[in-house]
């Protein structure tokens, strides 16, 4: 084959592969990730900040978990995202956490290692696929519901990973609902396995703060379901004498909660990362 065609034939595959490169790593959008098993790819959500292809700088990260039954689209339907990224020169991360992990690596089912996605999978892809401040000051986690429930659970068990975790409306107690949200899936029937329900429940494992002393958030409205459980994990953290900030709010478990808290969950997660900037 002439060297001529040869050359003709290889700039639009070089061409492709940058563009898609550029499009999947250099700009707003949705990635897809490998799982822990390398079985599937799991999809994620970035939003960046409207400079970020036209500065060197490294940015802060904010990983948001959505509830039970959501996706990686469901903050942004809620949040404009991108407003915030611009405004406070951040990276929102939101992974797709299945409609019904709980963010927990399952003793139950080998298939639901969500806990490890987030930290052995989601947080790696991200630092080695966009410029991201890599340390644990420029790294914090928020989630609301299901995903408030995983973002205290895993700063609690991964806490040199971030250097804050906040909770919406979060299901602090799983044990408090054994009949509820397909949870008996990946922990097995609360009858038969309690312990382990404990055991992967953010008021039983809160105790873990004491040695860590991350900072956390916790904000529950005053109609919601779960404000039991909200309270009960406050007055825990107090008892322990582990710093925290606490919030009641007027509300329930909603949408409209979360929109009108949110401000507030980013001003404190901001808090701390402003070592990073």
């Amino acid at each position: 084959m002439p060297e001529f065609l040869k050359t003709t034939l290889i700039i639009p595959v070089l061409l492709a592969i940058f563009v898609n490169s550029c499009l999947t790593y250099g700009s707003d959008g949705v990635v897809k990730i490998p799982d822990i098993k390398q079985k599937k790819r799991h999809k994620a959500l970035i939003v960046l900040p409207q400079n970020y292809n036209y500065c060197q700088k490294k940015f802060p990260v904010i990983y948001l978990l959505h509830g039970y039954g959501g996706n990686h689209k469901s903050w942004s339907r809620i949040i404009p995202l991108k407003k915030y990224a611009d405004s406070l020169q951040v990276i929102f991360v939101c992974p797709d956490g299945n409609y019904d992990s709980w963010y927990i690596d399952s003793p139950v089912r080998d298939d639901y290692r969500y806990e490890s996605l987030i930290t052995k999978k989601v947080i790696p892809f991200v630092a080695s696929n966009y410029r991201v401040i890599k340390s644990p000051n420029g790294r914090a986690i928020c989630g609301t519901s299901m995903g408030g429930h995983g973002a205290l659970t895993i700063l609690c068990r991964n806490p040199e990973l971030f250097c804050a975790a906040s909770s919406i409306s979060g299901i602090l107690d799983l044990t408090q609902f054994p009949l509820k949200w397909t949870i008996k899936k990946v922990l097995g029937s609360f009858d038969k396995n309690e312990k382990l329900w404990a055991e992967h429940s953010f008021l039983f494992t809160l105790k873990e703060l004491s040695s860590s002393r991350k900072p956390v958030y916790i904000d529950c409205g005053l109609s919601d379901f779960a404000l039991q459980a909200n309270r009960q994990a406050h007055n825990k953290l107090d008892s322990l004498n582990i710093e925290h900030e606490y919030s009641e709010n007027p509300g329930d478990h909603s949408h409209a909660y979360i929109k009108k808290r949110f401000g507030e969950h980013l001003r404190f997660l901001t808090r701390y990362l402003q070592a990073a900037y």
